[in-house]
Formats: C-alpha cells, sequence, structure tokens
C-alpha cells in the first residue's frame, strides 16, 4: 500500500494510523503494556508534542527511561516519524482530524448512505 499511494495519489501523503501504533507497541511489551506511565509518554510522543525539537527531547527521554533504545521495533518507528508524529506533520492542513478519526467519519457517511439505500 505504501508503495502504490505515490503512484496512485501523487500530491497526497501516507501517514500511519495512531491508535496501530500505540496498540503494537503495548502488545509488544510485557510489562510496559500496563505501565501507564510509558502508555502517556508514547502518546506523547505520537501526538503531544508542538515542533520537532520536543519531539526529539521527548522520544530520547523515553527511550532512555524505559530502556528502548536497542529495541528494533522502536528504531524503525523512529526511522519512520516522518509518517506519524504529529510535530513534524505541521506542513500541510488536516483540520487536526487524527487518521483513525478520519476514518470513522467516512464509514459513519458511508453507512448512513447504505442504510438510507436500502429503506
Amino acid at each position: 500500500m505504501a508503495a502504490a499511494i505515490p503512484k496512485v495519489f501523487p500530491n497526497t501523503r501516507h501517514r500511519l494510523c495512531l491508535w496501530h501504533l500505540i496498540q503494537n507497541a503495548i502488545t509488544r511489551f510485557g510489562v510496559l503494556k500496563s505501565d501507564d506511565t510509558f502508555k502517556a509518554a508514547f502518546t506523547k510522543c505520537l501526538s503531544g508534542c508542538i515542533n520537532e525539537a520536543q519531539f526529539e527531547v521527548c522520544w530520547d527521554s523515553m527511550m532512555t527511561k524505559y530502556k528502548l533504545k536497542n529495541d528494533s521495533w522502536f528504531k524503525r518507528l523512529y526511522s519512520l516519524k516522518h509518517k506519524w508524529s504529529t510535530a513534524l506533520s505541521k506542513d500541510f492542513f488536516s483540520a487536526r482530524i487524527l487518521p483513525p478519526q478520519r476514518s470513522e467519519n467516512t464509514n459513519h457517511a458511508v453507512g448512513s448512505k447504505q442504510t438510507r439505500r436500502q429503506v
């Protein structure tokens, strides 16, 4: 899908779903999945930083505190930060709607139309 998007929709930006990233992170890491401070730190990195500098400090702090600097999943996630970090996506308009909200709104709109057609 990631390879097809720029070909089919050349003027769009492919983003990763924050909800799925959170779910993947907390299901992968045993003890951390029940650690509310980890969840809060991770969520702040995903969508709570106002600029790139704050994001970098937040990310580094989380990696250090939870000893994740050598974790391959987090290394890969960091390499894709431009696809998910809200602090790094301030250069395009999104009405502050996050990807899951877009999907839910679209599904609701489509579902409503389908329901009306069946009636």
